[in-house]
């Protein structure tokens, strides 16, 4: 696993950053401050995959439909692209969470702060 802070807006080669790591087999996955719907386009724009969940789901708060009930933790970082919302304190939980699940064929990128451990 690693990690890659970007701006916020992203820098005009960071979408290029992304699709180069995509090519070499990384599963990119965002942590954002923003709100889902700006992460979800921000992702978009960087060519990342839209399917990102509110940080609350993650970290143990009510999905905003109940379907990720039955969903581990586990699971649900992998099946992620990333976590919206996500308050300063919190990323840094979220990526040891993320850390901890994750192979470290995984690759994360953080839209807006640095995460220091």
């Amino acid at each position: 696993m690693g990690l890659l802070p970007l701006f916020d807006p992203p820098r005009h080669d960071s979408a290029e950053t992304i699709r180069r790591a995509i090519e070499l087999g990384v599963n990119v996955k965002m942590i954002t401050g923003d709100q889902l719907a700006i992460g979800k386009e921000t992702a978009r724009r960087l060519g990342m995959g839209t399917n990102m969940y509110p940080s609350s789901s993650l970290l143990g708060g009510d999905s905003t439909d109940g379907s990720l009930s039955t969903i581990t933790v586990d699971d649900l970082i992998e099946k992620a692209d990333g976590f919206a919302g996500v308050f300063p304190g919190k990323d840094l939980t979220l990526y040891r969470a993320s850390k901890l699940s994750l192979c470290s064929s995984h690759f994360s990128q953080t839209v807006g702060r640095q995460i220091q451990s």
